[in-house]
Formats: C-alpha cells, structure tokens, sequence
C-alpha cells in the first residue's frame, strides 16, 4: 500500500510558463528575458536550481544596460501568479487526499517555488521537496541506489521507497526513483495525470474497503 503521492509540479501538475504574461503582453520584453536566461547565463539555471544562488541574485545577473534588475523581478512575479493547475487536476488531488493518502510535490525547482509558487497551492497537498532545498535532483542516486533527493524524507518519516509513488513526466526521473523501489508513473499529458490519480483513488478506496492499514502498506 501506498503510504506518500509525490508528483512533480513543472509539465505535470502545471504548464504554465514563467513569463507566460510578459510573452503575451510585451513579445520583445518575453524574448529578451528568454535570451537573457536561457543562452546568456545558462550555467547559472543548475546552480539556481542546487540551491547555490539566490533569486536576487539570479535577476541581477540578467540584468544589464537594456534590462534592469526591477524589470526581470516585476516579470518573474507576474509570471508566477500565473501558473496554476487546471481545475480537473485540482479536485482530483482533493478527493484522492480525502482517502489519507498524504500528497507531496516534488520538484527540481529553485528557490522560487517555496517562497512564491507553493503557498498559493499548499491548501492541495500535504509538503513540498525541491531541489534548491535539498541540493540534489530527483534523478540522482548514491553509489548504492539510494535517492539522494529523497533521502531525508525517507529517514525522517520512516517510510520506505517501495512504500511511495511518484507522478513525473520526465523519464530519467521515473527510471530513476524506480531503481530505488519507489512506484512510478510517466505522463506525458494532462490527462495522464488525471488518469493515474483516478486510478490511484480506486486503489486506495479498495484498500481501505479491505481494511488494509496505510501504516503496514
């Protein structure tokens, strides 16, 4: 039995962009910030994303001359107060979460998510794991197969690999984490994920119709 649902936020649970609102507002402006992120500092997204530079730090470094620090940060933030997760998605996690079954997103993201992205959806799931917490990406494992990303929360809750799942779209992600015993469901599509949560909830709902405790699952 399943004891822990992690499921990844980016092309998973959300596909919004970041500058989804710049891109329609202001086309050079969305070009410009892609340019500035994408190809000028690159390197700088894997640092972002292990936790070794900062937000503040990242919209200084895209600024310059033709684009100020104030500018990058206003577009960020409009940016993620648009993303959101579709409505379908979003009462399927309730009534899968009124089962018991504790849902964590789990996420190679930067900073960002926690301070500014999480706590608009913390209501729909139980934690979050990020990368820019953590220092590792999902994918990683020790010599040994052990999750590198998950490790604390295994040790902390006491929970076992086997004892999880994990909803990704990104299949060195999934093969990964299925290494290390934990279930796992590739999804290319929205309705991928609205298809394995639904299945999901049927077997949570068989399990405690047959009186299966989540705690020796």
């Amino acid at each position: 039995m399943i004891r822990t649902l992690f499921i990844d936020w980016n092309r998973t649970l959300s596909f919004g962009r970041f500058w989804g609102p710049a891109a329609e507002r202001n086309p050079v402006l969305f070009q410009l910030l892609e340019k500035r992120l994408f190809q000028d500092n690159r390197p700088l997204l894997e640092d972002w994303m292990r936790g070794r530079l900062s937000y503040e730090t990242v919209c200084t470094r895209m600024a310059d001359a033709d684009l100020s620090a104030d500018t990058v940060d206003q577009a960020f933030r409009e940016g993620f107060d648009a993303l959101f997760i579709a409505p379908a998605i979003q009462t399927a996690l309730k009534t899968l979460r009124r089962t018991g079954l504790p849902i964590w997103v789990a996420t190679n993201h930067m900073d960002v998510f926690g301070r500014f992205i999480y706590p608009r959806f913390s209501h729909l799931f139980d934690g979050y794991l990020c990368s820019a917490d953590i220092g590792f990406f999902k994918e990683e494992l020790s010599v040994n197969d052990r999750p590198l990303f998950f490790n604390s929360f295994f040790k902390k809750t006491g929970i076992m690999p086997e004892q999880t799942a994990l909803i990704d779209n990104t299949s060195k992600v999934t093969n990964a984490c299925a290494r290390c015993g934990m279930h796992t469901y590739l999804i290319e599509s929205p309705g991928d994920v609205l298809r394995t949560l639904t299945t999901l909830h049927a077997e949570e709902t068989r399990s405690t119709t047959d009186g299966t405790s989540r705690g020796h699952g």
